[in-house]
């Protein structure tokens, strides 16, 4: 029995397996041979012949039909769990020996005579989260330009990503499985759906969707601005954060860029707040105008002619609320009861 957890060797255990599930690194011949070799030899068996291939396509291609992958790396992390555990069970090291050496080469298919060996990615897209998401293209590459499609780490479609166009109102409220129908409707746009407006003031607007939950209830979205600008094709993302940051540091916004936000609405602290909810307001709003006008600034020097554009999205909120005031009390600052909300920036 394990009386203690090992921290120092989780952390590595887990480093470990996720600096190879995010390798985009190609291996050689040689070097699969010899991984083969090792199993093969573990496994009592004669060296097979090694074959790499470009993809899990190439792998279909080739031998006609989908096959049952006998090793696969986008399973590491249940990889990383027994890994831990060989450490100090050798039943458990004995087991997942052949693991560790088939953790180096990505997916593969083992028959007695042949070992298929599928390469590595060359690019894999990741979310602030670190899950596998990329919202126009695949998630997952491979060196023939075929991949996997991900969406905040949920797996989906080709068609959904690439075709967005083809998702359809009905599809998007009869899926059955809520995570796959949160990429629906974040492609499909919530917008497209019937919402009813209950409720609207400076904070947002409360609206009622045709979804339902795992429970049953109708589902209702807070319709807020996103405070940051949204990234066009003469306006960089590196230049909107350094212009949004550079004037965070004026002494005269410090009391609202340095607010909790929960989505684009300024959370102000009413027992350390310094500032009236009047001026705050002023201030915040204030802010965005500056920060508007530095950015055009950036354009007309480029003479480009974007507009400033603000996206909306929605924040889901408890499905009783019927006011907006009572959404934000009840869900989006439930936890942060010293907390007001301020006009969305």
């Amino acid at each position: 029995m394990i009386e203690t957890v090992d921290t120092e060797l989780m952390e590595k255990v887990r480093d470990k397996y996720i600096k190879l599930g995010l390798s985009t690194e190609q291996y050689t011949q040689k070097f699969a041979e010899n991984i083969i070799s090792q199993v093969y030899s573990n496994l009592g068996l004669k060296m097979p012949e090694v074959l790499i291939l470009a993809s899990r396509k190439s792998l279909i291609d080739y031998l006609g039909k989908s096959p049952d992958i006998t090793f696969s790396l986008y399973n590491y992390d249940a990889m990383a769990f027994y890994n831990y555990f060989s450490h100090f069970i050798p039943e458990v090291k004995e087991k997942t020996k052949n693991w560790d050496l088939l953790i180096n080469l990505g997916e593969v298919v083992l028959y007695e005579r042949q070992a298929i060996c599928i390469q590595r990615p060359t690019k894999l897209w990741l979310n602030n989260a670190k899950q596998l998401h990329n919202n126009d293209t695949y998630a997952i590459e491979f060196c023939d330009g075929t991949g996997f499609c991900f969406w905040n780490g949920i797996p989906c479609e080709d068609r959904i990503i690439f075709n967005p166009e083809t998702i359809t109102k009905n599809e998007v409220l009869s899926c059955t499985n809520k995570e796959l129908q949160r990429v629906l409707m974040a492609k499909f746009g919530i917008e497209n759906l019937d919402l009813k407006v209950l409720d609207s003031n400076d904070w947002g607007t409360l609206v009622q969707s045709e979804l339902r939950d795992v429970n049953g209830d109708i589902q209702k979205f807070i319709k807020v601005v996103n405070t940051t600008p949204e990234v066009t094709l003469n306006l960089s993302k590196q230049e909107i954060n350094d212009v949004y940051r550079y004037l965070q540091k004026d002494k005269k916004y410090k009391h609202i860029t340095n607010c909790y936000r929960h989505g684009d609405v300024v959370l102000i602290d009413k027992n350390k707040k310094t500032l009236s909810y009047q001026e705050s307001t002023r201030l915040t709003n204030e802010f965005k105008k500056e920060l508007e006008d530095t950015l055009k600034s950036i354009l007309k020097q480029k003479k480009a002619d974007d507009k400033i554009i603000y996206k909306d999205y929605y924040l889901q909120v408890h499905p009783t609320c019927k006011t907006v005031k009572e959404a934000f009390e009840k869900t989006l600052y439930k936890f942060r009861p010293d907390f007001i909300p301020v006009i969305q920036s």
